[in-house]
C-alpha cells in the first residue's frame, strides 16, 4: 500500500520507512493499551474505544494522501 502510494505521489512526506514504522507503533500501542485493559480501568467505554480505533483508520488514510489533496477535504 506504501508502495503504491510513494508511486502515485500520495504520501506527504517521502521517508516511507519512518511512516511504516510510525503507523505500526501506533497500532500496536492502542491494541496493546486495549487488550492490557487499559481502557477500561481509565472508564473509557468499549464503543468509545472503537469510535476512537475507527477515527485512526480514517485519520491514516488521509495521512497517506498528498498536501494538497488532504487540504481540500
Amino acid at each position: 500500500m506504501l508502495t503504491d502510494a510513494a508511486e502515485q505521489g500520495l504520501l506527504r512526506s517521502a521517508d516511507r520507512k519512518r511512516i511504516e514504522i510510525a503507523g505500526r507503533a501506533l497500532v500496536y500501542g492502542f491494541a496493546r493499551m486495549n487488550l492490557d485493559g487499559h481502557f477500561p480501568r481509565w472508564r473509557v467505554e468499549q464503543r468509545e474505544v472503537e469510535r476512537v480505533a475507527e477515527e485512526g483508520s480514517t485519520c491514516s488514510s488521509r495521512a497517506l494522501q498528498s498536501r494538497s489533496s488532504f487540504a481540500a477535504r
